[in-house]
């Protein structure tokens, strides 16, 4: 075997496999010649400070702060760098015994020691570490190849820490820089304890479809402690879905899903399903929800529209045992709607079905409380008829509907035909009179009954006092109904046909835009009221409404009846933005006693965490202005706290007798929680920026 032993300072060799052959085993004299093009434009080139050469095995060691490029058509693809490469130029292989650092497209990956097939185009390390995304791989056997890295007995972790705060270890993760990586069978580790396991995770990094999974631990006196899972995944720039696996310990297993459809100005779309089938219960427990809104197009006068929503759930309660922050959980009801509309310049043309279901309080089913099919809509405003001052409406309906205790269908319908102006009397009086001529009708359905017409006609008279403070409103107002079948007034019936005769006042006052006053106030005056001043007057509403600077503002509002005393109460006030307190207080007639007050606090103690405190009860009052048996009827307490390597929140609430306690820890590598989705802010808009669900 020949050997030769040449030792060099920082020197390059630049070889080809062809070309090294050549210009070993030709004679000195051939250096003369130009030599051939080489065959592929693949190529190394390395720096070291030793090189030998081993002739017979065609072997090149490399030794001494050793750079090997990979060269592309000129561009270098790959950089190894490390103390000893040993290159086999007939099988185009290379092994480092020790430490290495590799380079490629913009990733550096450490290791113990690597072999690399240039041929094939892949590659070895062992005690792989790298960090892509923000996330750091590190892996017994790291297996990769031009845009693909594939673990062995793994651990990932966004911690810079040496130990990490917390790690997953896998026994496979699957990535690809750029797109996404996937791992399977994965433990997390808090420190060296293992708090979770999770069979799967995805995660999108940078030009992939993005997925999140998300966890909710908790625990509420009726369902035990449980573990609701979410996985989203974003199937194009325009939908996405969501799968829910969730357990109750009490109850058994839930699952459902969710899916949301937004292109602008084109469709809004969402579908939501859960079910659950409790222990010792044979029947499943399910709820749905969602519809749609589209635009089919436009002709030159018209386009055209399709919406629908539904509500459905298999008992009343099932909303608010699995879904409690839902705010139809406390409306337990079901119903169903689709429409089809025309719309053009002035005029809306729609079609549409509906049912709804109510709950009945004996026996706790639902119960049809109403159902159109179909229901006829057509309208038309702003019509202006030559140069007359007067501008027309008309609207028009009909429909086939059942009411509440009803066991037949009703046809029935009806017309408006209203008419407007007005006359600027001076600078600050203005006069809007209108006009409106109703026509109802129910035709028959039975053969003893005979269709049924009865008009209506009304006048509306407004006299403005406009001023820069605001305005004062003078109003008139009278309805009139004929009798059936006839153009004659129903002076026989016990209101003489006078549906509506009042003279009413309504003042609004706004002297700048950070504060206004509203008050309206009504005298009827229809013949056949007996009573006083106090009898004839309306309820009188007043409303104030004042925000003194950003983060302060108050609002009292206040319904009340000479004859009959005080309707309603509502006053509200707010103090702060990030810190921040919320107080109302509510009084109605039908619970004159009882006083509704709702207190909201919330405390940002600098970036990494702030609290929110809810408290809603009940209090009467006792003798004089005390309150007794005060009643909490929901309560909760939320902790926001953001840790080195997790964004968290910890709930404890209270609502309905039913106390629960949930935490959610989202990882950092995820951004987060933002309301962003129309789709979602459409369908759901109770749902605040970190909930993926109710």
């Amino acid at each position: 075997m020949l050997f030769t032993k040449r030792k060099m300072k920082k020197t390059e060799f630049l070889f080809r496999i062809f070309a090294v052959l050549a210009l070993l085993m030709f004679p000195a004299s051939l250096f003369a010649y130009e030599l051939p093009a080489p065959p592929s434009s693949h190529t190394l080139q390395f720096q070291a400070d030793e090189t030998y050469f081993y002739s017979k095995g065609k072997v090149i060691n490399l030794k001494g702060h050793v750079v090997l490029d990979e060269v592309y058509g000129g561009s270098v693809t790959k950089t190894i760098m490390a103390e000893e490469i040993t290159v086999d130029i007939s099988s185009q292989t290379a092994v480092s015994p020790g430490k290495i650092v590799l380079k490629q497209n913009g990733l550096t990956v450490t290791g113990d020691s690597g072999e690399f097939d240039y041929e094939k185009g892949v590659g070895i390390v062992r005690k792989g570490r790298l960090k892509a995304g923000g996330v750091i791989f590190e892996g017994k056997k790291l297996t990769l190849s031009q845009n693909r890295f594939v673990y062995r007995h793994a651990s990932l972790t966004t911690c810079d820490y040496i130990p990490p705060h917390y790690r997953i270890t896998s026994s496979l993760v699957d990535l690809e820089p750029e797109r996404r990586f996937i791992a399977f069978n994965n433990f997390m580790f808090i420190g060296k304890i293992p708090v979770f396991y999770f069979p799967v995770l995805y995660k999108p990094m940078g030009k992939g479809t993005p997925f999140i999974s998300s966890f909710y631990p908790g625990y509420n006196e009726r369902n035990g402690f449980y573990l609701k899972s979410n996985y989203m995944y974003r199937f194009t720039p325009f939908s996405r879905g969501k799968i829910y696996l969730d357990y109750f310990s009490r109850k058994g297993f839930g699952t459902g899903g969710e899916y949301n459809y937004h292109r602008k100005e084109k469709n809004l779309t969402n579908i939501s399903y859960y079910r659950i089938r409790e222990y010792g219960n044979k029947r499943e427990r399910q709820g749905m929800s969602g519809g749609f809104w589209h635009y089919f197009g436009a002709g030159k006068r018209y386009s055209y529209y399709g919406q629908s929503f539904f509500r459905w759930l298999s008992d009343p309660g099932f909303n608010n045992d699995y879904f409690r922050d839902n705010p139809f959980s406390v409306s337990a009801g079901k119903e169903a709607n689709v429409a089809f509309t025309l719309r053009g310049l002035k005029s809306v043309m729609r079609v549409s079905a509906a049912s709804k279901y109510t709950r009945n309080s004996v026996t706790n089913n639902f119960e049809k409380s109403y159902e159109s099919a179909p229901k006829l809509e057509y309208s038309a405003s702003g019509i202006k008829f030559r140069k007359l001052p007067f501008v027309h409406n008309f609207n028009f309906n009909f429909q086939n509907s059942r009411e509440e205790n009803v066991s037949y269908y009703q046809k029935k319908g009806g017309a408006d035909w209203n008419v407007t102006t007005n006359y600027r009397i001076s600078k600050s009086f203005t006069f809007y009179p209108s006009f409106l001529w109703n026509q109802a009708v129910m035709l028959s359905t039975s053969a003893f009954v005979s269709d049924k017409w009865v008009g209506r006609w009304q006048s509306n008279l407004v006299l403005r006092y406009d001023r820069l403070w605001g305005n004062v409103d003078l109003n008139y107002f009278y309805r009139e109904r004929l009798k059936s079948n006839k153009l004659k007034k129903d002076i026989h019936s016990s209101d003489s046909g006078e549906e509506k005769n009042s003279f009413g006042v309504e003042v609004f006052v706004r002297p700048n835009y950070r504060m206004y006053f509203r008050g309206v106030a009504e005298y009827d005056l229809r013949n056949y009221i007996s009573g006083g001043f106090t009898e004839r007057l309306s309820d009188i509403s007043a409303e104030f409404y004042v925000k003194p600077s950003l983060k302060r503002s108050f609002f009292i509002q206040d319904v009340y009846s000479p004859s009959k005393g005080n309707q309603s109460f509502v006053a509200e006030a707010e103090w702060g933005q990030e810190n921040y307190l919320k107080v109302g207080v509510a009084n109605y007639k039908s619970d004159k006693n009882d006083f509704f007050i709702s207190n909201k606090i919330g405390f940002a103690g600098g970036k990494s965490w702030r609290v929110e405190g809810v408290a809603r009860y009940r209090a009467r009052r006792g003798k004089g202005i005390s309150l007794k048996g005060v009643n909490f009827y929901e309560k909760s307490f939320v902790l926001y706290k953001d840790f080195h390597d997790f964004r968290t929140n910890w709930r404890v609430s209270s609502r309905n007798g039913v106390k629960e306690f949930s935490f959610f820890v989202n990882l950092k590598w995820n951004p987060p929680g933002k309301k962003t989705d129309k789709a979602d802010r459409y369908w759901h808009p109770w749902r605040s920026k970190d909930m993926m669900r109710d």
